[in-house]
C-alpha cells in the first residue's frame, strides 16, 4: 500500500511511502520532484503515476510524475492539458483517467485520459455537470464516478457511468446521501466509497455500487470519520482530516475488498479479445492455461476470472477458472514457521522475518507471513542449502540443510533477542 504526497498539518509534501500489511510498518521511499496536495494518482502496470494538485504556493500543477518501486526513481511524462486538483481519477484498462476538478474555483466538466504507451493525454466528453471531489473507479471497462461538490451547486449525489467505446456518460442511481471528499477505489468489481463529507458534516458513511446489480448498498461505518483521504485495494483507508484543516494519520482496513479490476493473469490467455457477432451466430474462443516459469514460479491451486463484457445493455457472467500445478518430481519443499523469544521467555510467531535460500544454482529470498510461516518448492538437485533466518532485533541463525524429492522438509527456527 503506497501513499504519497497531501498536507501534513503544516506544509504541503512530496513524500512517499509504502505499508508492508505483514510486518505492519511504514518505509519512507524516494520523494518526488514536487510538493503536492489533492493530487490525482494511481498505479498502472506497476508504476505509480501522479498529476495535478495544489503547489505550496496554491497554483494548481500540471506535472506528470511516474514513480518506479522497482528502482525507486521518479521520472516525468507528458504535463496534463489542464491543472486541476481534488479530481475524481481512476485507473481503467491500463489508462489514468481524471474528471472534474478544482483550478480558482472547484467545479468543472472537463475530463481527460491519460496513455501511458503512447505518453499522450486525450480530452473524452464532458461530466454531465461540474464537480470536484468526487469518487470514481474502474469497472470491466467501464468508468464509474458518484457525488462531488461545485463551489455554486453545492454537494451532490449524482452518479454516472462513461462508455469509452462510445464517448458517452449515461446517468446511474443517486448515492443514497450526498457526499464528497471521500476515500474511494474500486474493487470486487464495484466501486466503494467511504467517508467524506455530507450535508456540511464529516460522515464515517460507506457505500458500494455493483453495476452488475445496478443498485447502491451500505458498507461498514469506518471507525474514524475523514474526509480527503486516500484509499486502495484492501478496503484500506488512509489519512484524511479528522475535523477541518487537521490532518489523521489513522489507517483501517476493510477486509475482503481485494480483488482488482480488468488485470491480465499470467498463465491464463485467450485465442482472441474482441469479436463481433451476428444473430444467431456463435464464436468459439480457446482458453490456454500455461504452468511454465516464469508465468508460474511455485506449484499450488491458483484462481482467476475470464471477464466477457459486450457493447449490449445486457449483462454478462464471468467465467471462474482455477488451475492446479503439481511440482516436478525431481523437486521437494521447504517450510517451517519462524519464531521469536521475547522478554517474558514465551516466543512468538515473527511476521516478515527474511529467510534466504541460497544453492550453487539459485538463491530465494522469502518474506514469512503473518503466521511466522514460509514455504518453498526446489529442485533437490540444489542441495545443499545454506539457510540464513534473519529479523531486526534478533540474531540471525545460519544453517544448511537438504532436501529430498518428492517429500517435505520442516525447519523451524527460533530467534533470541540481540
Amino acid at each position: 500500500m503506497y501513499s504519497a504526497f497531501g498536507y501534513s498539518g503544516f506544509a504541503v509534501t512530496d513524500a512517499m511511502y509504502v505499508l508492508d500489511p505483514v510486518v505492519g510498518s511504514w518505509t519512507e521511499l524516494t520523494h518526488a520532484a514536487d510538493r503536492r496536495e489533492a493530487p490525482s494518482a494511481q498505479f498502472i502496470d506497476g508504476k505509480f503515476y501522479a498529476v495535478g494538485g495544489w503547489r505550496p504556493d496554491n497554483s494548481t500543477d500540471p506535472k506528470l510524475e511516474i514513480y518506479d518501486p522497482g528502482t525507486d526513481i521518479w521520472s516525468t511524462g507528458a504535463p496534463a492539458p489542464a491543472a486541476y486538483a481534488g479530481q475524481g481519477n481512476a485507473a481503467l484498462d491500463g489508462k489514468l483517467y481524471t474528471v472534474g476538478g478544482c483550478d480558482v474555483r472547484c467545479g468543472t466538466t472537463e475530463a481527460y485520459v491519460y496513455d501511458p504507451d503512447a505518453d499522450a493525454w486525450s480530452r473524452i466528453a464532458d461530466y454531465p455537470e461540474r464537480v470536484s471531489w468526487e469518487a470514481c473507479g474502474g469497472v470491466n471497462g467501464k468508468l464509474y464516478c458518484a457525488g462531488g461538490d461545485a463551489d455554486s451547486k453545492g454537494e451532490s449525489k449524482h452518479a454516472y457511468v462513461y462508455d469509452p467505446v462510445v464517448n458517452t456518460w449515461t446517468s446511474l442511481p443517486d448515492l443514497p446521501i450526498p457526499l464528497w471528499s471521500s476515500s474511494y477505489t474500486a474493487a470486487n468489481d464495484q466501486l466503494l466509497i467511504s467517508s467524506g463529507i455530507t450535508n456540511d458534516t464529516i460522515t464515517n458513511q460507506g457505500f458500494a455500487y455493483d453495476p452488475e446489480a445496478g443498485a447502491w448498498s451500505a458498507l461498514p461505518n469506518a471507525n474514524v470519520a475523514t474526509y480527503r483521504g486516500g484509499a486502495g485495494l484492501g478496503l484500506y483507508k488512509v489519512g484524511g482530516g479528522s475535523e477541518p484543516y487537521t490532518p489523521s494519520s489513522t489507517v483501517e482496513l476493510l477486509p475482503g475488498y481485494d480483488q482488482g479490476g480488468s488485470t491480465d493473469v499470467t498463465w491464463l490467455s485467450t485465442s482472441i479479445r474482441q469479436f463481433t457477432l451476428q444473430p444467431g451466430a456463435s464464436t468459439t474462443v480457446t482458453v490456454t492455461l500455461d504452468a511454465s516459469v516464469p508465468r508460474i514460479a511455485q506449484p499450488g491451486d491458483f484462481t482467476a476470472t475470464l471477464a466477457l463484457d459486450n457493447d449490449t445493455p445486457y449483462g454478462m457472467r464471468k467465467v471462474p477458472v482455477s488451475l492446479h500445478v503439481d511440482p516436478p518430481k525431481t523437486w521437494g519443499k521447504i517450510t517451517g514457521t519462524i519464531r521469536g523469544v521475547q522478554s517474558d521467555g514465551t516466543t512468538k510467531p515473527l511476521a516478515g522475518a527474511t529467510v534466504e535460500i541460497d544453492s550453487w544454482a539459485a538463491s530465494y529470498s522469502l518474506r514469512t507471513a503473518a503466521d511466522g510461516t514460509f514455504a518453498l518448492w526446489l529442485d533437490a538437485r540444489n542441495n545443499p542449502l545454506d539457510v540464513i533466518v534473519a529479523k531486526d532485533g534478533y540474531r540471525p541463525v545460519a544453517t544448511t540443510l537438504k532436501i529430498k524429492k518428492g517429500t517435505t522438509l520442516i525447519s523451524d527456527f527460533t530467534l533470541k533477542k540481540q
